[in-house]
C-alpha cells in the first residue's frame, strides 16, 4: 500500500468510547478483509490516493470499515473527513473510507451504507462488478433525485 495509515482498534475505542470484550479481534478481522480485497495507491486513480481492488469484487459484496468512528451531535467543520449520518456523523480521517475517491464522471461502483453492529458502522456495499486493479468510487453526496 502507498503509505496510508489507519486508526488502530485502540484509537477507535478511545475516539468512540467503544467497550466490549473482543472488539480488537473483530476490528482486525474487518480490517484484514478490507486489506485482502483492496489497497490504497497513487497509481491509476482519479486523483491523489485512491482505493483499488486487489481481486475482483462482485455486486453485493460488503466490507465494514471498522476505523470509521461514529459520533453523535454536530460534525466539526467539514474538512473532507466527515460523513453525516442521522443525528451524528462518521469521522473517517484515519479510516480506509477516507481513500475512496468520488465518482464524478459516471456512476459509483460503491455506496456507503450504515449497519448497526452494537454501534453504527460504515459499510462499503459494492453496486457494480469491480475487476482487480480497478478503482473503487463512491458518491460523496447522494443525488436528491434518487431518493
Amino acid at each position: 500500500d502507498d503509505g496510508a495509515a489507519f486508526w488502530s482498534a485502540a484509537d477507535v475505542q478511545d475516539l468512540a468510547a467503544v467497550e466490549g470484550k473482543g472488539f480488537a479481534d473483530i476490528f482486525e478481522r474487518k480490517m484484514d478483509a478490507l486489506r485482502g480485497a483492496t489497497r490504497v495507491t497513487t497509481d491509476g486513480v482519479v486523483h491523489g490516493r485512491g482505493t483499488v481492488a486487489r481481486r475482483g469484487l462482485a455486486v453485493g459484496d460488503e466490507f465494514v470499515d471498522p476505523a470509521a468512528v461514529y459520533a453523535t451531535g454536530d460534525a466539526p467543520d467539514d474538512d473532507g473527513t466527515v460523513i453525516e449520518y442521522d443525528a451524528g456523523h462518521f469521522r473517517i480521517g484515519g479510516a480506509p473510507s477516507f481513500y475512496l475517491n468520488e465518482a464524478r464522471d459516471g456512476p459509483p461502483n460503491v455506496v456507503w451504507v450504515v449497519a448497526h453492529l452494537g454501534r453504527p458502522v460504515l459499510v462499503w456495499h459494492i453496486v457494480a462488478a469491480i475487476p482487480a486493479g480497478t478503482e473503487l468510487l463512491v458518491r460523496y453526496v447522494e443525488d436528491p433525485s434518487k431518493k
